[in-house]
């Protein structure tokens, strides 16, 4: 099959009126005069070159989705900081007020009586609260908010772990893990 291209290739460069044709079809097929086994091992070559592309891709798309698996599965406050130490180390606290403003990462301000305004962590999102069929609070409702107060590295922060507001309490994180509870914790979360 290589000789039919040969004398093919040899027969139109012996015309002058086909020279630029030749070139342009050398430009995008390559050398003619390959011998058989120089071409099955460029195959090989390539092949070998796609099974490497394919095993990277395999192992990138392993490790980022990994990563992604495990993200918001530890036991940090639920505001995006992670999980820096574990929320059921810290002290347990018990407010009551009504809601003054909301924080960004999921928090909201309750402005007590007794101990002024405290921010509440780790709230959850509005879509909990909707599947467990308590409303979600709002500016100027009244609630109670049970939780740990956690310092985070000099930071303290109050932990939500469950929260009543017009008589119904919903369950925001896991009692023995601290998991929060919409993202599946264990324990009983909503994804089970």
């Amino acid at each position: 099959m290589q000789t039919g291209i040969v004398i093919q290739s040899k027969a139109i460069e012996r015309d002058d009126s086909h020279s630029k044709a030749v070139e342009f079809y050398r430009k995008i097929n390559g050398d003619f005069h390959l011998t058989t086994t120089q071409s099955k091992e460029k195959q090989k070559e390539n092949v070998m070159k796609k099974h490497l592309v394919c095993m990277v891709l395999v192992c990138a798309m392993v490790l980022f989705g990994t990563g992604m698996g495990l993200a918001g599965q530890g036991r940090g406050p639920g505001d995006g900081t992670g999980p820096i130490h574990d929320v059921l180390d810290g002290v347990p606290f018990t407010f009551a007020g009504d809601v003054t403003e909301f924080a960004m990462g999921g928090g909201l301000t309750l402005a007590t009586k007794t101990d002024g305004n405290v921010q509440i962590y780790g709230i959850g999102p509005v879509f909990y609260w909707t599947s467990q069929n308590v409303n979600y609070p709002e500016i100027t409702d009244t609630l109670t908010a049970n939780g740990f107060t956690v310092n985070y590295n000099g930071v303290y922060r109050n932990v939500a772990m469950s929260i009543t507001i017009d008589g119904s309490t919903i369950a925001l994180r896991d009692p023995v893990t601290g998991a929060p509870l919409w993202k599946g914790g264990s324990g009983g979360g909503f994804c089970k």
